[in-house]
């Protein structure tokens, strides 16, 4: 009996020593998988957090280029516009010498040309205005040379100092600096 009482006592030690590796190994295991439980919340908040970061980062692109885009349009919409008055405005220009008031204009454009001047300037007319452009010159009691060779709707160009300084005064030169003013502005509109 002796013998099966040590069988008896190595096989409840074993069961026990079982028993208690189990246990242990549970434990072990609840252990384990509450860490793990515990990584992967971490995990998923930082996911969600980095998700959310990306959401943001994207919307604020997003809306970014379509503030840009609209600028864009605003410009182009306002550009448009510019060049079809300005188109206008030079088709308006073409029947500006039947328009009353006509000569004191000219007048206004040549005596400004002039303005300074020193020595005897070569005027360039549009031959529809030569003679309008003597009759001024002579009032004013100045020289100048009247030549009927440039095409313009209005206005002159006065050359000086034997050929070396030109000045332009036009209505489409006028036209045209209202017209780059008008573009700048536009420009201002696309990038600031």
């Amino acid at each position: 009996m002796a013998l099966e009482d040590i069988f008896r006592a190595l096989e409840e030690q074993a069961n026990n020593d079982c028993d208690e590796l189990l246990k242990t190994a549970g434990a072990q295991a609840d252990s384990i998988i509450g860490e793990a439980a515990e990584q992967e919340k971490a995990i998923c908040v930082q996911c969600v957090e980095a998700a959310g970061q990306n959401m943001r980062v994207a919307a604020s692109k997003k809306r970014n280029a379509a503030r840009v885009a609209a600028q864009k349009r605003l410009a182009m919409t306002k550009e448009a516009a510019i060049t079809r008055v300005f188109e206008e405005a030079a088709n308006e220009l073409s029947s500006i010498r039947q328009a009353d008031g006509y000569e004191t204009l000219f007048k206004v454009l040549l005596e400004e040309a002039l303005d300074g001047a020193r020595g005897i300037p070569t005027i360039l007319v549009d031959p529809r205005d030569r003679e309008l452009a003597q009759t001024i010159v002579d009032a004013s009691g100045r020289d100048g040379e009247i030549r009927p060779e440039i095409t313009t709707n209005g206005g002159v160009m006065v050359v000086f100092g034997d050929g070396r300084i030109l000045r332009r005064n036009t209505v489409e030169d006028r036209l045209q600096k209202a017209k780059q003013q008008a573009q700048a502005t536009v420009v201002e509109i696309l990038f600031s």
